[in-house]
């Protein structure tokens, strides 16, 4: 609901597709385009939580990541024709790692000319799998740091020395945000070498569960529209400490809420 308008692009299963109970979610200026699975379900991760204090205790996932490659060649004649004919400010590339964002659809996006925000997310069914460094291009890059760190194989070194060599290793993007949980985030722009510490916002914590998300989807549209680095950290954060309060992405956060939330640090 900070966007007027979202063309949503993902694929469900033919059968027991849940598709009724995604579109109910959907808000109404958000519009889906499904492409479906021959074979493989829709994805589901069920967790297991301890009801007390809702801490994960473990989680199933229910997806067969080797059969999205069926889908290529409809997905990439969509997202072609589509980056031609229609204006987007910006292009949104959510990449769980579960097989639908093949090299060939990861090279179309590049290619493009539109503006570019990506992160490609490590889980515990792609662990090492899914490197944010096979995007060779994008305006704005947003991870955590065992993502950052399993990108480049290196456990101990610093994560401002990181962050510098993923800006370097691709085509220069106009910024890049690193989650650090409980720590708050880093955002660095790459442009003016400024690197920002913004601290965690975060007071009631009661599921950490879509934070990096939230952080990742409400950032993308500050850095789109230019706004500084340290700015940007500290709306992500904003929005990330109202997310870790809502208990399995039932909701999303909310401009009024988020606005809300700004205004009363700031008093």
């Amino acid at each position: 609901n900070f966007c007027d308008h979202v063309e949503l692009v993902t694929a469900i299963g033919k059968h027991d597709n849940k598709e009724e109970l995604i579109r109910e979610r959907l808000r109404p200026n958000i519009l889906p385009k499904f492409f479906y699975y021959g074979q493989a379900p829709t994805i589901v991760k069920r967790r297991f939580l301890d009801s007390a204090y809702f801490n994960k205790l473990f989680e199933i996932y229910i997806c067969d990541d080797s059969l999205a490659i069926e889908l290529e060649d409809q997905m990439g004649d969509y997202i072609a024709d589509a980056l031609q004919k229609r204006s987007y400010d910006l292009v949104l590339v959510l990449d769980y790692g579960h097989g639908l964002l093949t090299p060939k659809l990861i090279n179309l996006l590049c290619s493009s000319h539109v503006f570019l925000a990506v992160n490609a997310q490590t889980n515990a069914a792609n662990m090492g799998f899914n490197l944010i460094i096979k995007y060779r291009r994008a305006n704005y890059f947003c991870l955590d740091i065992p993502e950052l760190r399993l990108a480049f194989q290196d456990k101990h070194s610093d994560l401002e020395k990181l962050i510098k060599e993923l800006a370097q290793n691709v085509s220069l993007p106009g910024a890049v945000c690193v989650t650090l949980g409980p720590c708050g985030a880093i955002a660095y722009n790459p442009e003016d070498k400024t690197m920002f510490n913004i601290p965690v916002l975060s007071q009631n914590i009661v599921d950490t569960t879509g934070a990096g998300d939230t952080f990742f989807s409400i950032t993308a549209p500050c850095v789109t529209k230019g706004l500084p680095s340290d700015l940007v950290g500290f709306i992500g954060n904003a929005a990330g400490a109202l997310a870790v309060t809502i208990v399995g992405n039932r909701e999303s956060v909310g401009t009024a809420q988020l606005l809300k939330f700004i205004t009363a640090l700031l008093k």
